[in-house]
């Protein structure tokens, strides 16, 4: 039985991830990582598959006397007749050396046993108590303690929370190649980074069956898992994280759960929504925060202008993981004053926003039908109690479909300035998104003046740290970036190139192989008059080249009229953003020249002297502030 726990580490690769690494060691040299006090051996688990193999565990001691000064969790203990095995925790290995030593040595002198002992990463403890008592893999214990699969999964969870990762995805198929197992992946800063955890098809069925049986009440109906279902729900942990000056603190996150089937297996997606609100922090201003997020000043001051109004709808678009969510509530964040009313209506809740009354969409049981809403229903009887509730300011998490674009009209009509996020590819694109068969609102209602008061679409690349990147022309001279690159580069930009760096691939101690953190590149629409004409006549080509028509030089910061492409591009000219990153998340800047030649729209260039470029851009800001406040 332990050596199918542990054959999946047999093959010596590094268990741990990065920064948390132990190594089976090299065969030459008979396997011995390190020795503790009184010559005791301390052995990677990567050696254990053939070992494991010649023991039938017949005793769990975990609550042996000798064991007192560690927890359940922390150490697993078993022996047969002749010999004896140790598996601690690693992190624990390095805290309470000493103990571990003397508790090897008492298991020798009171049982006369040979002990061999292994270190394994934490989240593997829970697994193999529950495998050694022979306990149905994800049954809950009968005195109501969590079961271990889950205790496991909670332990994954504390890891990508570390390591900041946005969502954790489990590649499970039950026809894995040899020494591969499961793979466990974290999304990190738009990435996805493979850990080093394996684990086999069985186990990895049961650490998500138990988690499904977590589920926040009513997230699931009371259904079961199945690997041939799509699914999903919410699922409340809570782990213990480390803080900046090394205080341990609680955190509360909801993983949202999402399944795929796959042709040998299943995809499970759990995205981390930190309850405390995460990187949702309210500074001085609003105008601050959204510059510490990325937008331009200029978008900053118009989003602020958008917010003053006291009704119309404000969307926020961009695909998956763009942060939109994080822009949304920031603002929402600022709008808490005491004295305004905020009620959403968000399935799920993201994270907590103190000030506000925040509504799950969940569905519950009807008792005089003793059946079950659907979500549009639960969505439906929200609605009508946010518009009964005299709110100032409302919300709905994302327009999905009919019922929640009906939810986005109705509030938004009622008088409410009502905000609510919504995947699209270019703002303009959210009228087409809206007013399709899917959603459904009427385009003589989305083109009514002030119903709809902008459109914020956005993406989120990486910056360059500002310590190690290299100049452009460094990186020509060591081979990094071609001279036709280059050449491309400079005709984007009209010769404005002399700022833009590279990322150093090696990276130095302030950053991540080059990049510090990430940074919002915006493209926001407030539609007047014409263009709303336009748009209500269908006329889309003229709309886009409207818009297009506003647009100034791509090296200025003036963002009107400019794409989110564009708007990075900007940053890439002062520095911040690596060229190479523009192509690999927006589009290929030789297609965006292609595209510019081919339309006959030229590319934004500098005509007028800069103050008078000035001027212009600051009449444009004037006339749209008097269009928001009339």
């Amino acid at each position: 039985m332990l050596s199918k726990i542990f054959s999946i580490f047999s093959n010596k690769k590094k268990l741990l991830t990065s920064d948390q690494q132990v190594t089976s060691a090299d065969s030459k040299n008979s396997g011995t990582n390190k020795k503790l006090a009184g010559g005791v051996e301390v052995h990677s688990i990567g050696e254990m598959g053939a070992f494991a193999s010649n023991f039938d565990p017949v005793e769990l001691t975990s609550k042996n006397s000798n064991i007192v000064d560690f927890l359940p969790n922390e150490v697993v203990y078993w022996r047969t007749s002749d010999s004896a095995v140790v598996v601690f925790d690693k992190s624990v290995m390095a805290e309470k050396k000493g103990h571990c030593s003397a508790l090897i040595m008492a298991i020798r002198r009171e049982s006369k046993l040979d002990v061999t002992t292994f270190i394994a990463e934490g989240f593997l403890i829970p697994l193999l108590m529950n495998q050694i008592s022979q306990k149905e893999l994800g049954e809950k214990e009968k005195d109501g303690k969590v079961a271990p699969n889950f205790v496991a999964l909670k332990e994954i969870v504390k890891l990508g929370a570390t390591l900041n990762a946005s969502d954790i995805h489990f590649f499970a198929r039950k026809k894995a190649r040899i020494g591969e197992g499961v793979q466990i992946v974290f999304r990190i800063d738009g990435d996805l980074v493979r850990s080093n955890y394996q684990v086999d098809y069985p186990t990895c069925l049961s650490i998500i069956k138990s988690a499904w049986e977590q589920s926040a009440t009513g997230a699931n109906q009371g259904s079961i898992f199945s690997e041939n279902s799509i699914q999903k729900t919410g699922i409340p942990v809570e782990v213990e994280l480390e803080g900046q000056n090394g205080e341990k603190k609680n955190e509360h996150i909801n993983l949202r759960f999402q399944s795929l089937p796959a042709s040998d297996g299943f995809d499970v997606t759990l995205r981390l929504l930190w309850q405390s609100g995460g990187k949702i922090h309210k500074g001085k201003t609003l105008f601050d925060d959204l510059i510490k997020l990325g937008f331009l000043e200029d978008q900053s001051e118009l989003i602020e202008l958008i917010l003053r109004k006291n009704s119309g709808g404000v969307v926020w678009g961009g695909p998956t993981g763009s942060g939109k969510t994080t822009s949304m509530y920031t603002c929402i964040n600022h709008l808490v004053d005491g004295n305004t009313k905020i009620i959403t209506a968000e399935d799920p809740v993201e994270c907590k926003i103190y000030g506000t009354t925040q509504s799950q969409v969940t569905p519950k049981m009807n008792p005089e039908t003793n059946s079950m809403q659907t979500k549009d229903q639960a969505l439906t009887e929200i609605v009508e109690g946010i518009l009964r509730s005299d709110p100032n300011i409302t919300m709905i998490s994302e327009i999905r479909g009919k019922d929640t674009g009906s939810a986005f009209e109705q509030l938004v009509e009622s008088g409410h300035l009502t905000l609510s996020s919504l995947h699209i590819d270019n703002p303009l694109g959210a009228f087409n998104r809206l007013s399709g068969q899917k959603i459904g609102i009427d385009l003589d209602t989305l083109t009514t003046p002030n119903f709809l008061l902008g459109v914020i679409y956005q993406q989120l690349l990486k910056k360059l740290c500002p310590l190690c990147s290299v100049p452009l022309e460094r990186a020509v001279d060591d081979g990094t970036i071609s001279l036709k690159y280059k050449a491309t580069l400079n005709t984007l930009l009209s010769g404005h190139i002399s700022n833009i760096r590279i990322r150093n691939e090696e990276g130095c101690h302030c950053c991540k192989k080059g990049n510090y953190d990430r940074t919002v590149c915006a493209s926001i629409l407030v539609p007047n008059y014409e263009l709303l004409e336009l748009i209500n006549s269908k006329k889309k080509i003229e709309a886009i080249r409207y818009v297009e028509s506003m647009a100034g030089p791509l090296w200025e910061p003036a963002s009107i009229g400019k794409s989110a492409y564009e708007i990075a591009v900007y940053k890439m000219s002062i520095g911040e953003i690596d060229p190479r990153e523009i192509e690999a998340n927006i589009e290929p800047h030789e297609f965006y020249l292609r595209n510019k030649k081919s339309n006959s729209s030229p590319l934004p260039t500098s005509s007028t002297p800069v103050d008078e470029k000035k001027i212009v851009h600051k009449n444009r800001i004037h006339n749209k502030e008097e269009e928001l406040i009339n």
